[in-house]
């Protein structure tokens, strides 16, 4: 069964700010990455990996946003498949 779950998986891509971002999943990770890559196609950046999160898997990213500007992302993450989400700030310039 891992053999057939072992390939690479991607997001739809979407637009925030003249970034294109996207998920992506290299088969054998927990959770996929969030990419981010500008209108050029040069070469995708890691934003946010929820795979750091923890060392044992249990804490997943429920979802993201962007502030007006795009320098600012906030995310919610649920700790050990809890229903209560946890509200974290990343911060990054333009």
């Amino acid at each position: 069964m891992s053999q057939l779950m072992n390939y690479q998986r991607y997001g739809t891509p979407f637009m925030k700010h003249r970034n294109y971002y996207i998920y992506k999943n290299d088969g054998l990770q927990n959770q996929s990455v969030l990419y981010s890559m500008n209108e050029n196609g040069d070469e995708d950046k890691v934003i946010l990996d929820p795979n750091s999160f923890s060392t044992d898997g249990t804490v997943a990213l429920t979802s993201i946003t962007f502030n007006k500007n795009g320098n600012y992302l906030a995310y919610m993450i649920a700790e050990s498949g809890a229903d209560w989400n946890k509200c974290k700030f990343l911060i990054w310039k333009l």
